[in-house]
């Protein structure tokens, strides 16, 4: 996709990453996607020292100019809990132009996993305040944050053919 006549990117992706991971991780999908012709803006952030309301607030100031930029809709890829870290994002801030919202991974209804380490000193010193929100059964505030989730099953061929090529 090329610039409109106004010189601003037709549409955009914003990359977010998992717990414990960097925005290094979706580089190459980053890649693939300008290819096809999309703004991006891949979001590092520091996905272990806080709670998922705080790592909301911390994300908007470098998602809402790039939203803003675009001259079409502004689309989110996210791994894990950068998908839960996008539904908080959403319900405070969403952009007047959302497109799709892709969740690769992402534990909507809780892992089972942080169930079981929740309690355990050393999950809770690495995982961090975001760690304790994992689990399946949250509490009111937590679950409060995550609005509803309308669940779509939608190909782009854009994105399709960008996801194949990083395959080859």
């Amino acid at each position: 996709m090329n610039p409109t006549p106004s010189g601003r990117p037709r549409e955009g992706v914003i990359f977010l990453h998992g717990i414990s991971r960097s925005f290094r991780s979706f580089i190459k999908m980053q890649q693939a996607v300008e290819a096809a012709g999309f703004a991006t803006r891949n979001i590092g952030y520091p996905s272990r020292r806080k709670t998922l309301s705080a790592l909301a607030d911390d994300t908007h100031p470098a998602i809402a100019p790039f939203a803003e930029a675009n001259e079409g809709c502004t689309h989110f890829v996210c791994h894990s809990m950068g998908g839960l870290l996008a539904r908080v994002y959403l319900a405070r801030h969403r952009p007047s132009r959302l497109g799709r919202v892709v969740m690769l991974g992402t534990p909507n209804g809780g892992s089972e996993i942080a169930d079981l380490f929740k309690n355990w000193l050393p999950y809770r010193q690495y995982f961090g305040p975001a760690g304790q929100q994992l689990v399946t059964m949250r509490d009111d505030v937590t679950e409060a944050m995550l609005p509803p989730l309308t669940i779509r099953s939608v190909s782009s061929p854009a994105i399709v053919r960008s996801i194949r090529s990083l395959r080859a």
